[in-house]
């Protein structure tokens, strides 16, 4: 019997050179990509930075400029269902006529029952409490970012790269829209 792992994603509206990051949550600056189990929409289990490292480098705006350099942080599993939400109420608030690169996304990605117990299991043992093997770098500077983190769960990564923008354009047209629990 098969069992479905929803990755859930969206693409970002970039701008990470442009000021002003302190009014967009980073996330929506880089987009984000995490996975959710069958039957549930909660938790998101998505890679990014720790709180830790940010914090220690002196906030997200200054560890996004870190990363942009080609630098790594320590990274960490986290429940970012939130995050989710948030990027789809941004993507909505946005006039009809535009495009939203914050439309969040879900694709259901099939695994056997045995790799579906796997993952969830391994999800569970990471979330939170990194080993210290996570490094979490943008895409070509030696650590993994959250479209390439899902690679250690044995789950696609659409476009190969980790890049969100071939990311997202490769796993879009298998996907449907993702909607949030208000």
């Amino acid at each position: 019997m098969m069992k479905t792992i929803y990755l859930i994603a969206f693409r970002g509206i970039g701008g990470l050179e442009d000021g002003g990051l302190e009014d967009t949550p980073p996330l929506i600056r880089t987009g984000h990509v995490g996975m959710a189990f069958e039957k549930s929409r909660r938790p998101i289990f998505a890679f990014r930075p720790t709180e830790e490292a940010v914090a220690k480098i002196g906030g997200y705006a200054l560890a996004l400029v870190h990363l942009k350099n080609g630098n790594t942080l320590p990274g960490c599993l986290y429940e970012d269902y939130n995050q989710f939400r948030y990027a789809y109420r941004y993507a909505n608030s946005m006039s009809s006529d535009s495009d939203p690169k914050t439309t969040v996304y879900r694709y259901a990605h099939s695994v056997a029952d045995d790799e579906y117990v796997r993952i969830r299991s391994l999800a569970n043992q990471w979330l939170g409490s990194p080993p210290e093997s996570f490094i979490y770098s943008f895409p070509g500077s030696g650590g993994e970012n959250c479209a390439k983190f899902l690679a250690r769960f044995g789950l696609p990564v659409f476009g190969g790269t980790g890049k969100m923008k071939p990311f997202m354009e490769a796993m879009i047209p298998h996907s449907e829209l993702w909607i949030p629990e208000e």
